[in-house]
């Protein structure tokens, strides 16, 4: 019975984990984090092996380890609640340990703003946080701390000569940044229009297509707007049509080097995706190179801008690596807006009645005053389901608006 018991503090004791390893929201964010991933894998099996090895050879360790763990409950419900460390000027909000809440619901952040105020503390799994929700307070956050706050990179960061540019120390940034922001021009996307254009209207025929043979079910749109904006950001950034040589390969590329599922591709398979990516853009570079020597007009795209602008900057590794993974990133925040704002127009359909009304009386689907409501759409599609949030770390304690908040915060 005593073992028993112990085995069941032990059990309880790793609940939390458990738990939060079997929701399915929280497994597909670890993707991108193998590391993290493979750390947490090796942690319950050791922690299994560890008990089931005890109960059987060791029961008297076992005891001492439950004791351990019983302490360490009581301690976790202690920090649980929600005026822990308010003698020493933390927020309010639990620290509850590896808390389930947060990746399957979208407006946990949100709730607990209304609940405790909009600063609040609670636990990122394991690592405690403090959460300042509002622009205006954030703002002031960032530009009052920017010397004390630090930067956690994404994993793919490690795969970019000099970085990300979103990552990189500011004399990298300053030089990186000219180069994309005299790339990344509105003539570039209003060239691509055409193409865009008739890339929607393709895609939004089949998946009409594809609903007619499944009226009961319906089907998962995710799929087909991944699709169709691959098709128009690789149009964009590198001039590829979708009908060239390369642009299969490189939707099997993009699978490879996508770090949110890099759990699924070793070390090794990224880096020889990503050399194979920069092979087919410098094989454009070449072609925009000797279309240029013969004064002939290239494909219109961000690559073509870098080219026109400084040619050596088109070889630069560090200049490819940021196009390849910007790209991946924004082509799937963009594909992650148009999933919402097709739910919403699902859940709202005379909205979508009212824009097709509005483009009818113009008659000009690139009419400014016509695209005003579709435009509003967009942005509170933004506002209620996309609204950013941007995570840093302490490197010194601060106080912020009567709060602490503490060190390796």
């Amino acid at each position: 019975m005593e073992s028993i018991l112990e085995l069941l503090v032990l059990v309880v004791a790793m609940w939390p984990v458990l738990r939060l390893c079997a929701s399915r929201a929280f497994l597909r964010k670890l993707r991108a984090f193998p590391g993290v991933a493979a750390a947490l894998t090796s942690l319950l099996a050791l922690y299994g092996f560890l008990i089931v090895y005890l109960a059987l050879y060791s029961p008297t360790y076992l005891r001492l380890i439950a004791i351990l763990a019983f302490g360490a409950l009581i301690y976790e419900r202690w920090r649980a609640r929600p005026d822990y460390g308010h003698s020493r000027g933390l927020p309010p909000g639990p620290l509850t340990i590896a808390p389930l809440n947060p990746w399957r619901d979208h407006l946990f952040y949100q709730k607990q703003a209304a609940r405790y105020g909009p600063i609040f503390k609670m636990s990122h799994f394991l690592q405690p946080m403090v959460c300042v929700v509002g622009l205006k307070q954030a703002l002031e956050l960032l530009r009052r701390y920017d010397d004390v706050l630090s930067v956690a990179p994404l994993p793919f960061n490690r795969f970019i000569p000099g970085g990300f540019l979103r990552y990189m120390d500011r004399a990298s940034h300053t030089v990186y940044r000219t180069t994309f922001h005299s790339a990344f021009t509105r003539d570039v996307i209003k060239s691509c229009e055409p193409f865009t254009v008739h890339a929607v209207r393709q895609e939004l025929s089949h998946m009409a297509e594809c609903c007619s043979r499944a009226p009961a079910t319906g089907i998962q749109p995710a799929d087909h707007l991944d699709r169709m904006l691959f098709a128009i950001f690789v149009r964009i950034f590198f001039g590829i049509p979708p009908d060239s040589e390369h642009f299969t390969r490189l939707q099997t590329l993009y699978r490879v080097i996508d770090f949110r599922n890099s759990a699924r591709a070793s070390y090794r398979e990224v880096i020889s995706a990503l050399d194979e990516v920069t092979v087919i853009i410098q094989q454009q570079i070449i072609r925009s190179l000797q279309l240029m020597k013969q004064n002939e007009d290239l494909n219109c795209s961000f690559l073509a801008e870098i080219i026109r602008a400084d040619p050596r900057a088109a070889h630069d590794q560090t200049v490819l690596g940021n196009l390849i993974y910007i790209l991946q990133t924004s082509w799937r925040d963009v594909a992650g807006l148009l999933l919402w704002t097709l739910k919403m127009l699902s859940d709202h359909p005379e909205w979508a009645t009212r824009v097709r009304e509005e483009l009818a009386l113009s008659g000009k689907e690139n009419d400014k005053e016509s695209n005003c409501l579709a435009s509003r759409i967009v942005m509170e599609t933004l506002r209620l389901e996309q609204s950013e949030y941007l995570m840093r770390k302490v490197r010194k304690e601060i106080r912020f608006n009567g709060f602490v908040i503490p060190k390796g915060w």
